[in-house]
């Protein structure tokens, strides 16, 4: 599968969400805003996949290890996201509609993101999801060809 720039995004529903039994209410928030699932897996990742996984943000963000260990510490949803329309850029627009990382930051200015309604800190921020074109792609393929393969 070949998935072009902007066609599809990846998101993760964090362990802390799953735990609270929020999945289906954040699925059905995904679907209202005209976003298709294409894949929903659900599955534990290691500490080693976790690491790699958020290789982007080591040295970056001084709470990386913070981000592992949330990811690390239960059952966790994987999506592939596509639009329903395909003129939309879905990795900027997804991106939006997850609202900024620090879910106190998005209650004040994105009050309807997914980070502001289900997150609690910039660590237990209900979701990942992708921040750029070229992360998306590597993410999905890691995700859904690598590690759920």
């Amino acid at each position: 599968m070949n998935i072009s720039r902007g066609s599809s995004t990846c998101c993760i529903i964090k362990p802390h969400a799953v735990r609270a039994d929020l999945t289906e209410k954040i699925v059905y928030d995904i679907q209202r805003e005209n976003f298709n699932i294409k894949k929903m897996v659900p599955f534990n990742i290691s500490k080693v996949n976790c690491q790699e996984f958020y290789d982007i943000y080591k040295g970056v963000v001084p709470f990386y290890e913070e981000m592992v260990g949330e990811l690390n510490s239960g059952t966790c949803v994987g999506l592939e996201i596509t639009h329903n329309d395909p003129k939309v850029d879905v990795v900027s627009e997804f991106r939006k509609l997850c609202g900024p990382m620090d879910s106190e930051l998005a209650k004040e200015i994105r009050p309807n993101s997914l980070r502001a309604k289900y997150g609690i800190t910039k660590i237990q921020n209900a979701v990942h999801c992708s921040d750029l074109h070229e992360e998306s792609v590597l993410e999905v393929e890691y995700l859904f060809k690598i590690l759920l393969a």
